[in-house]
């Protein structure tokens, strides 16, 4: 059974990692529920958490986490997020916390959690092929200011991701939509050339995510435009 943490600077806030053998089935509900209020237009991510819990990661390199967020012992969010030990990049996929909570939470509640993630990250990647790089999202232009003042920056490589995301396969020949890499670097991502850590982005999200084929001719167009990036 997972143990519960508490949310550095967050008084009452609390979450717990909803993966491996003894998860209570109750956990697993509130956090697909959290995920439905929130991601409507993703429910076949429910899915894709219960096959976690059941079966553990898809890649032995990415070390999956969801996180089921508590307000004073009520579920109220979810902090979803990869790390590909691989690549050395976080792939922040899904966070919301219903807005009651927020307004009870600390202003810093959000760079808090996001630290304490990033420390995750880094933990999983001790030992691993490549150290922690990057955090990366796929995010709407609308959303970027607030992760631009937590010190996230843009990729501007002309970004798309795949309709039906990792489910691509089961509607025909990829289809995409533009969306904004948006990225912050650790100490050591830093050290790097900036187009070296994107180009471990987006082959982090297109093939080891995303499983698209590593000669899709939008994978090497924003690998190119990656690759031609300066700091």
């Amino acid at each position: 059974m997972p143990t519960g943490f508490d949310i550095t600077g967050a008084p009452g806030l609390r979450g717990v990692d909803v993966m491996g053998p003894g998860v209570d089935p109750a956990l697993l509900a509130d956090l697909q529920a959290v995920h439905l209020r929130h991601f409507p237009d993703h429910p076949h991510i429910a899915d894709e958490m219960a096959d976690a819990v059941a079966n553990g990661s898809f890649d032995p390199e990415v070390v999956v986490h969801q996180w089921l967020l508590t307000l004073d012992g009520e579920p109220v969010g979810e902090y979803i997020f990869h790390v590909n030990t691989r690549r050395g990049v976080m792939l922040r996929h899904f966070l919301a916390v219903d807005q009651p909570a927020r307004k009870r939470l600390p202003l810093r509640w959000l760079g808090n959690i996001t630290a304490q993630v990033q420390a995750q990250g880094e933990a999983d990647s001790v030992g691993a092929r490549s150290p922690l790089l990057l955090m990366m999202s796929e995010v709407k232009p609308s959303h970027l200011e607030g992760w631009r003042r937590l010190g996230y920056r843009t990729l501007e490589i002309g970004y798309l991701e795949p309709f039906h995301g990792k489910h691509w396969p089961d509607f025909g020949p990829p289809e995409f939509f533009e969306m904004t890499p948006c990225v912050k670097l650790t100490d050591e991502g830093a050290r790097r050339p900036i187009s070296e850590v994107a180009q471990a982005a987006v082959c982090a999200f297109s093939i080891d995510h995303y499983r698209l084929p590593e000669d899709n001719a939008t994978v090497l167009a924003m690998l190119d435009r990656a690759r031609a990036l300066e700091s």
